[in-house]
């Protein structure tokens, strides 16, 4: 209540009594303070897009998120996980499954597979309580589909969460939703930048940037490691035969070929056109001779794509064996596979050929 009063004074100055008005103003007390609460709300989202906004690397956009929102919430932790879909033959369609992308926070963060499983049905937002914890999540959302979802921990003796919390992790929730789908964006643009796209393999560029991190990693006490430069044989014949596609199923089975032959540590590239290379990690010279066998042997099941009986599909290989403590550079390493396989193909085809050591005669 506002109360407006003046005192009542009688003639000869004696205090009588008070005259006045009274005014109920809680409702407009109430607007005021949901103005405050908006306003702080506005303030906390304006510094979460403005840090987005500020950051230039996409791929650190969701970790400044991780940071502002817990600050601007008061949580303990934040997680905020992007929406994968996992293929199942059980299923007509992908399940959602969710990766942690960003957090922020100390170490022991709660476990928050039993809040990801509630998204995955589909809610709307979720609250648990457990131990001392208490958590608020929201899913982020981008053009109505979910793909990701924000949590929050604040332990129970800082207070519980209020509306105006609900109503911010919501909002923020969907800043977040546009950042993952940006995110999104900026590996796909890098995948094929970096990638072939007919086989998926590392392009000749993306090939090089990993060899050369690789050799500037290596030591001498690493021991050895083998580049192989691998050529088709009698390619051409396949596309003037049996035409483009024909050729296109013939390098998609050299990829399966390459991968069934190689390890998940080694780097394995298509160069352009039937050139293809393959870095084998850690393998001395028995390695990688044992690998180019393995992988000659495989190349057996090309026949079939030839593109007659007397130009039959095969391959060559060169194989360059690499010291770290060689004086040998990136470029000099590869010329070395390149002219062992041009050996293996003035040899007959269908072979390898290893190149001399760096250094040696050819």
């Amino acid at each position: 209540m506002v109360v407006s009063a003046l005192p009542l004074i009688d003639p000869v100055g004696v205090w009588r009594g008070v005259r006045g008005v009274c005014r109920d103003v809680s409702d407009l007390r109430e607007r005021e303070a949901a103005l405050v609460r908006v306003n702080n709300r506005e303030r906390v989202l304006t510094r979460i897009v403005r840090a987005f906004r500020d950051e230039v690397n996409p791929e650190a956009m969701l970790a400044v998120a991780a940071e502002v929102l817990a600050k601007g919430l008061g949580a303990d932790h934040s997680q905020i996980f992007r929406a994968t879909q996992v293929s199942s033959p059980n299923l007509i369609e992908g399940r959602t499954d969710y990766q942690l992308a960003a957090k922020y926070g100390e170490a022991n963060a709660p476990d928050a597979s039993d809040i990801l499983a509630l998204f995955s049905g589909g809610t709307g937002a979720a609250e648990v309580l457990r131990d001392a914890w208490q958590s608020l999540a929201a899913p982020a959302r981008f053009q109505s589909a979910t793909n990701g979802v924000v949590v929050l921990w604040r332990n129970m003796g800082r207070g519980p969460w209020a509306d105006d919390d609900r109503l911010l992790i919501a909002d923020i929730a969907n800043q977040v939703g546009v950042t993952i789908e940006q995110l999104a964006h900026h590996e796909h643009i890098l995948k094929i930048s970096r990638t072939d796209a007919l086989t998926g393999l590392l392009n000749r560029g993306a090939f090089i940037d990993a060899l050369s991190r690789h050799l500037s990693r290596l030591r001498p006490d690493m021991g050895p490691s083998v580049l192989m430069c691998a050529d088709l044989d009698n390619f051409k014949a396949v596309n003037d035969i049996r035409g483009h596609q024909a050729g296109d199923e013939a390098l998609v089975k050299v990829r399966d070929i390459l991968l069934q032959s190689t390890r998940p540590t080694d780097v394995v590239a298509r160069l352009g056109g039937d050139e293809f290379a393959i870095w084998l990690v850690g393998a001395d010279r028995a390695a990688g001779e044992m690998r180019g066998r393995q992988i000659l042997e495989r190349s057996k099941s090309l026949a079939p794509f030839s593109g007659s009986p007397n130009k039959p599909l095969g391959m060559s290989i060169g194989i360059a064996v690499w010291q770290p403590n060689a004086d040998e550079n990136m470029d000099q390493l590869m010329a070395r596979a390149d002219l062992a396989m041009y050996q293996a193909k003035r040899s007959g085809k269908g072979a390898f050929a290893l190149a001399p050591a760096a250094g040696a005669s050819p």
